[in-house]
């Protein structure tokens, strides 16, 4: 997936490009969804009934969307002794709604410098066939790759700007969690999704801080989802990967229609390396404080009271500012790297967490 005709070329060159390329890109995108909009019954029916097969279906599938999405938190030293703090996302989007044409794909890329209280996004929108891969996935936008299976992986990535760069490995000691029932949940509006995730990634590598090598260490998160979603109907959600220091993780899917309500929530819990689904009616989230986007308008929570069965902990964004900002007819989001206070059962708990909210109130616009 990359572009061979951008080597070589200036930066002003290769902006010109990537800008006619993702306009020519969004364009085709939005004629071939337009009719998912206006015949979303007939056109993308809701994903059909399926199991999570792994490492089989670690391999892209030919739905109409799919996402690769690694999130992770890490530390590292500088030469110069300082102590940094990161969080960082790298997450594409394969958008396939005609399998006998191209799939595009949407790259995005954030790092939160908490050391420096930054946050620094960017994104890549290419096309190419989906390809035929097995047991695993090797994906690249541009110069920016994911690959790997079965719970060893690694993604590397330069922001345009050269402001950061990634370059992180990552291995897995439990087995991924198949949420819902053998890998499919149910997904409000968009009717089922195919989901799994690797909860614990311990993740080592090195963050280039504006020309300053330095390695890091930390864990990771990584969710994979696809399915044949009604496209045409809203959705929203608040989602949260928590990873707690007593061995124990948390996917809480809070899934919302067009008016705000939720009408669909996904929990599960792993602990110790064993997965279990957490019933619906057990665990909830309360926003607390919130933070206005200068961007876009949009208002999202920034700390969260969440309850699960045993007792309650508040996630708290680290940064205000971690709104990923769509271009013109992309979706923009929330995703906060966190932090994770509580009690369960009588006993203090602490840990690190993402939370992402997709406003439910957006409409007409691209994935992501």
């Amino acid at each position: 997936m990359t572009i061979p005709f951008l080597t070589g070329r200036s930066e002003d060159q290769m902006l010109r490009i990537a800008h006619n390329l993702a306009c020519t890109l969004r364009a085709r995108v939005r004629s071939v969804l337009a009719p998912v909009t206006l015949c979303a019954a007939v056109l993308a029916s809701p994903a059909h009934a399926q199991t999570v097969t792994l490492p089989k279906d670690e391999a892209p599938h030919s739905d109409i969307v799919e996402w690769f999405y690694f999130v992770g938190h890490l530390q590292g030293i500088d030469p110069a002794g300082k102590t940094h703090s990161y969080g960082y996302q790298m997450t594409m989007f394969q958008v396939a709604p005609d399998p006998q044409q191209p799939a595009v794909y949407v790259t995005n890329v954030a790092i939160t410098d908490l050391t420096n209280s930054v946050f620094h996004t960017g994104s890549a929108t290419t096309s190419a066939n989906i390809p035929s891969e097995y047991d695993g996935f090797s994906l690249s936008a541009n110069t920016w790759q994911m690959q790997g299976s079965s719970g060893s992986y690694s993604v590397n990535a330069q922001m345009i700007d050269q402001s950061y760069a990634i370059a992180l490995n990552m291995q897995s000691l439990i087995p991924a969690a198949k949420h819902g029932t053998a890998g499919q949940i149910p997904y409000g509006p968009w009717g089922t999704s195919a989901y799994y995730s690797y909860t614990s990634l311990p993740t080592v590598g090195t963050i280039i801080d504006h020309g300053t090598p330095i390695t890091v260490t930390g864990v990771s998160w990584q969710d994979h989802q696809w399915g044949n979603y009604n496209l045409g109907a809203q959705i929203g959600w608040t989602w949260f990967g928590i990873q707690l220091g007593n061995n124990t993780q948390y996917m809480l899917y809070f899934i919302q229609d067009s008016t705000g309500a939720n009408v669909q929530v996904v929990a599960t819990q792993v602990t110790n390396g064993v997965t279990s689904a957490v019933p619906a009616n057990q665990v909830s989230q309360t926003p607390l404080t919130f933070w206005t986007s200068p961007a876009t308008g949009y208002t999202y929570p920034t700390s969260w009271l969440v309850t699960v069965p045993g007792g309650s902990f508040t996630v708290s964004s680290l940064l205000p500012n971690q709104e990923f900002a769509g271009a013109p007819g992309y979706q923009s989001y929330y995703e906060a790297d966190s932090s994770v206070k509580g009690t369960i059962n009588g006993h203090s708990v602490s840990g690190v967490a993402f939370a992402e909210v997709n406003p439910y109130y957006q409409s007409g616009q691209l994935l992501p």
